[in-house]
């Protein structure tokens, strides 16, 4: 009678779990990095949205349109409001949330944008979105006076 053992020994686990920890340490900081990076490009595509659709219902809605930063702060969120021109009340058509605490959003100019009911924008801020850990990872939002808005990975025009 032969007996075959299965499995593994102690040291060949022993050797696999000492691979694993190295393949971690190398791993780890370039996943963290990735992840930095994403949230910026999320955040980036969420304002770029939240512009788009500002933009949209001035036209649609043939008023203006107000964005503003919520609290003063973009990293409180946004708002886009209407202002009707019968009553100074404004009416928020939709509000968005604080962005992760890791990424910081400013812009160049004024807290508030309006969108004209062409389509036009009050006025063109270059908004900057990055990682408030540094790392270089950066993104713009540029606000033309049509009211068009283009992100990018350089610096807006002056």
């Amino acid at each position: 009678m032969s007996t075959s053992n299965r499995g593994f020994s102690l040291i060949e686990l022993m050797i696999a779990l000492a691979i694993l920890a190295i393949l971690a340490l190398v791993v780890v900081p370039g996943f963290q990095t990735f992840i930095a990076k994403n949230r910026v490009v999320t955040t980036t595509n969420l304002l770029q949205g939240s512009l788009q659709l500002a933009r949209s219902e001035a036209i649609k809605n043939g008023e203006n349109i107000e964005f503003n930063a919520i609290d003063g702060s973009w990293d409180n969120g946004w708002l886009i409001q209407t202002v009707s021109s019968a009553s100074s009340a404004a009416t928020t058509l939709k509000e968005f949330d604080p962005i992760p605490s890791t990424v910081d959003i400013t812009a160049s100019g004024a807290i508030q944008l309006t969108f004209l009911p062409v389509g036009a924008a009050s006025n063109s801020p270059c908004f900057k979105v990055n990682t408030d850990t540094g790392g270089g990872h950066t993104r713009y939002i540029e606000v033309i006076a049509s009211g068009f808005s283009q992100a990018t990975e350089v610096t807006c025009a002056p």
